[in-house]
């Protein structure tokens, strides 16, 4: 066995199970590397979304891990699902970029926190060649499966989500105060800002990103010291979504904005529910907005079906691409420059063939990719030849 995933998902153990897992992000770098170290694994990559956990392992001998694995993790692994053949987990990685099993199927968020987690994995040099050779060519064909279906089209994270469902009840012209001024937050103004709601007030640990979502989306801010300290005007309604990892809006912050809603969009909670219903402040977490989404699944069921199509083939060309890249470093280093060209060829095609129609040019696109395949083949074959 070489790569083993085990994954986490909300479904299964809640958001208080996933909140047992998450490991705050500035302790990774101390963290991490011990948990990769008790695993006995070579390579290591960690992802901890709103939705799962999920642990990218490779290594040599992970039988064992699989039978002792309560050992390491703090929920029960009969809640996990386990992948451990490499078409499995290249399927299984592929399914959790498309969102397929997301609380929000088709967000668009997934792929920028994959990538955030593996360049994480590097920095603290826990996740290797072996693991970024598969975590690359699963996020390629993630991209491309996503923009052959037109998934950028859905608008169902959980932000605009939670933002459908704020001006369904805004009552007031008072100002929102967002809680993080990270992608979830900007992401949620600007879908409120395209339906005329602009009133934002930011606040966030680092000040100058706080400053910077004013600047770039609108609306004012307030110092995170200010925000801890209470001093908060009176506001409509409040959406945190940061990775504190802790209650940070309790009884004393939630009197003083005097807020009808408040938006619990993080794992683990930012916001006391109970704290909200003694003000009669109402609540609503991820456990709310996966009730209000689950009407929506009939919707996207026949586009689903399209996507296991494409991610069974998808799941055939990263295996051979694995099986290719093992056989020798000369024949990777070779592959690795094919690939390189042709990507960059791909890129230039729309400026070089302007008089071509949109059809016409994915034609001439699919007929060159499979020139090259074919090339790559026979380039491979002349290799093998010359190793004997």
């Amino acid at each position: 066995m070489k790569y083993l995933v085990i994954s986490y998902h909300i479904s299964r153990i809640g958001s208080e199970g996933i909140s047992a897992l998450t490991i705050p992000m500035e302790q990774w770098d101390q963290e991490l590397p011990k948990l990769k170290k008790n695993l006995g694994v070579s390579e290591l990559l960690y992802v901890a979304t709103c939705n799962r956990v999920e642990y990218i392992l490779y290594g040599e001998q992970l039988d064992e891990l699989m039978t002792d694995i309560d050992k390491h993790l703090n929920v029960d692994s009969s809640e996990a699902r386990f992948y451990s053949q490499t078409s499995s987990v290249i399927q299984h990685l592929l399914e959790v970029a498309l969102s397929m099993d997301s609380v929000v199927f088709g967000e668009n968020q997934i792929l920028g926190q994959l990538k955030t987690a593996y360049q994480l994995a590097l920095r603290h040099r826990i996740c290797g060649t072996k693991i970024s050779v598969l975590w690359q060519n699963v996020l390629k064909h993630a991209k491309a499966v996503r923009t052959k279906n037109h998934l950028s089209n859905i608008h169902n994270t959980v932000s605009t989500v939670a933002g459908k469902d704020f001006i369904i009840h805004r009552d007031t012209d008072l100002p929102i105060l967002l809680i993080g001024a990270g992608e979830s937050n900007q992401l949620l103004a600007r879908y409120l800002v395209k339906r005329g709601f602009k009133n934002f007030l930011w606040t966030n640990r680092t000040l100058e990103r706080a400053q910077a979502a004013a600047a770039n989306i609108g609306g004012s801010y307030i110092s995170w010291d200010e925000f801890l300290a209470g001093d908060i005007p009176h506001i409509e309604a409040l959406f945190a979504t940061t990775n504190a990892g802790k209650i940070i809006v309790d009884k004393a912050k939630l009197t003083k904005a005097n807020c009808l809603r408040a938006y619990d969009l993080s794992i683990p909670a930012n916001i006391s529910k109970d704290d909200c219903e003694s003000l009669d402040i109402e609540y609503i977490g991820m456990d709310k907005i996966k009730k209000t989404l689950d009407a929506e699944q009939e919707r996207y069921e026949r586009l689903k079906t399209a996507l296991k199509k494409d991610i069974s083939t998808a799941v055939l060309k990263i295996e051979k691409n694995l099986l290719e890249r093992n056989l020798s470093p000369i024949i990777s280093e070779s592959l690795g420059a094919i690939d390189d060209i042709v990507t960059k060829a791909m890129d230039e095609l729309p400026r070089n063939l302007q008089n071509l129609d949109k059809k016409q040019l994915e034609s001439l696109k699919r007929w060159t990719r499979s020139l090259v395949q074919k090339t790559k083949h026979q380039h491979i074959s002349q290799i093998k030849k010359l190793k004997k």
